[in-house]
């Protein structure tokens, strides 16, 4: 038999080492387990999508992103040329793009791909056709409302507040 002090001394240290072990344990897991499993499961993961295919596609998907980003740009810097000049003409392409894109889906008949491709070559176009038209909305506007409305004096106090300029249109040309 083993004597009663030696088996107090062993549940004693083992109770110890359980009360130790838990919280060293519980840290561990929070701690540790997440490193290693990020590092299981990305080398697991980079074997799937590595793959020539998704690569290509992958890299089909950035170019287009690319592409879209540059349209996107180029049309802001060519709206940010026509708001010199006319600011009204500016606001309305968006509305005008919104429209065209709209009409473009109604028409019944035509495949999908087409009307995508419609509306892509609308909107990739729309800033530049707006640069280019010689009708200036904003002097229609004004004019219109100068007309109706001489004791508002629009026009003297969109001059005065540096909304309409006597700047002239910037002549663009087709790329």
């Amino acid at each position: 038999m083993i004597p009663q002090d030696v088996l107090e001394l062993t549940q004693f240290v083992s109770n110890l080492l359980l009360i130790g072990l838990v919280p060293a344990l519980l840290f561990a897991y929070y701690k540790f387990l997440p490193m290693v499993g990020a590092k299981l499961t990305s080398g697991f993961l980079d074997g799937l999508f590595t793959k020539s295919t998704m690569t290509e596609l992958s890299q089909k998907g950035v170019e287009a992103r690319q592409v879209k980003a540059l349209q996107a740009q180029e049309n802001q810097l060519v709206l940010g040329a026509i708001m010199t000049t006319d600011p009204l003409k500016a606001l309305a392409s968006p509305l005008i793009e919104a429209f065209a894109t709209g009409f473009i889906d109604s028409i019944d008949g035509i495949p999908r791909e087409t009307k995508l491709a419609l509306k892509q070559q609308m909107a990739s176009r729309l800033p530049i056709v707006l640069a280019n038209s010689r009708v200036n909305f904003t002097n229609w506007a004004v004019q219109g409302l100068d007309s109706k409305f001489p004791k508002l004096k629009v026009k003297e106090n969109l001059n005065a507040l540096g909304v309409i300029t006597n700047a002239t249109p910037i002549e663009q040309t087709t790329s």
